[in-house]
């Protein structure tokens, strides 16, 4: 069998931020010509046909020597995404993580955060990028193409891309003087459904009431006290409703979340996730920090971080 041509240029990016990928790809087959060969996992010209994607991926991530990898918020904590980089890294090719989608890096988690992070829309960046495929291919450019043409081009998909964001908001429904809570609510604008798998959200300990081990919450529910960067929070999780046999289901006639939402969601309560505040919540946090975060089937939001200080208060809905 013969052994299959080598790639010079792996693109690992986000299924749903193909549209900056190919044009990546146009570009660079514009600049160096044909003789580049650039991978692309969501291209059916990367992959002979009849092959099956995984090998093929394997194979394009041996033979490549320079990475470009698109990163956003959303393709961050992406399985495939950290997968890909790790591959790189082992094999010590040129790795390009750059920034796509007006994401800053103070929204990449870990590991992703700890390599050198630069934003795509800068043409020294892309300038680089096409130095460092001469350098580790031998390939020469061929066409002269200012880097702002690819940059426009980015823009326009970019801005085509319908907003893909999942919130989860914290707010403080104030029923009565003696008995106010803090709950959350989901709010979804995206273009196509997500399987949501759990929910998590913490809040500082001396904030709670003394009685909240006793507080039942119906639901798939787990809380624990965890202690970050030396401040004791209250730990609630929740796990959606996903058909399947959980002993932490208990509670009479309550309601689930649901795991799939739809795209494009009104704000949608969570009766699940609910914290019962101390009588004096209002002083003891000022200043503090409330923490949530939504997992998905594909990956995660980042950890979201809400001033006390500035969180809705609500009347009894």
């Amino acid at each position: 069998m013969d052994k299959p041509t080598p790639f010079d240029v792996f693109i690992s990016h986000f299924t749903e931020e193909q549209p900056v990928a190919e044009e990546l790809q146009e570009f660079l087959s514009l600049v160096f010509g044909p003789e580049l060969r650039v991978f692309r996992s969501s291209d059916d010209g990367s992959i002979q046909t009849g092959a099956d994607q995984y090998p093929a991926i394997l194979e394009a991530l041996r033979s490549s020597p320079v990475y470009v990898v698109l990163i956003s918020k959303y393709s961050a904590s992406r399985p495939w995404i950290n997968f890909e980089v790790g591959f790189g890294k082992g094999k010590e090719a040129k790795i390009f993580p750059v920034l796509i989608g007006s994401t800053t890096k103070g929204e990449i988690p870990a590991p992703l955060s700890e390599l050198e992070l630069r934003e795509l829309a800068q043409t020294g960046v892309v300038k680089e990028i096409l130095e460092e495929i001469e350098n580790r291919t031998g390939k020469t450019r061929k066409n002269a193409i200012d880097p702002e043409w690819l940059l426009q081009r980015v823009r326009k998909r970019e801005a085509e891309r319908p907003a893909r964001e999942l919130t989860m908001r914290p707010f403080i429904s104030e029923i009565e003087s003696a008995n106010h809570s803090l709950k959350f609510e989901l709010i979804y604008k995206g273009s196509r459904p997500v399987q949501l798998v759990k929910e998590w959200a913490e809040v500082p300990l001396t904030m709670i009431q003394n009685d909240w081990p006793h507080y039942p919450v119906p639901g798939h529910l787990t809380f624990e006290t965890k202690t970050v960067e030396g401040k004791k929070y209250l730990h609630q999780e929740y796990v959606a409703n996903l058909n399947a046999p959980d002993s932490r289901r208990f509670g009479a006639n309550w309601v689930p979340l649901h795991p799939h939402l739809q795209p494009n969601v009104s704000p949608q309560p969570l009766r699940e996730l609910r914290f019962r505040l101390s009588h004096d919540y209002a002083t003891r946090g000022h200043g503090e920090q409330i923490r949530c975060q939504v997992v998905m089937g594909d990956g995660q939001t980042r950890v979201m971080t809400f001033p006390f200080d500035e969180i809705e208060r609500r009347g009894q809905s």
